[in-house]
């Protein structure tokens, strides 16, 4: 995966494609996945952790990653 190398468009694409917008979402819904999707951006082009993989196809299944199985506070992982 580290050779599949993705440019900023996809990766947007690829983060409104997991997060997609309901048909008549509540203003929670909406507020809800605009902050999901701007952490997943965070992750992907800021996180410290991950400055040193290139932006590419296995950064990002590290952020879905992170995402998708947080750490608890404390739990040393």
């Amino acid at each position: 995966m580290n050779k599949i190398k993705l440019s900023n468009r996809q990766v947007y694409e690829y983060i409104d494609a997991l997060f997609p917008l309901l048909d008549k979402p509540t203003e929670q819904q909406k507020k809800n996945l605009t902050k999901m999707k701007a952490y997943m951006k965070v992750r992907y082009f800021d996180a410290p952790d991950l400055k040193h993989i290139g932006k590419n196809a296995y950064r990002f299944v590290n952020v879905v990653s992170d995402f998708a199985t947080p750490a608890k506070p404390g739990s040393g992982t």
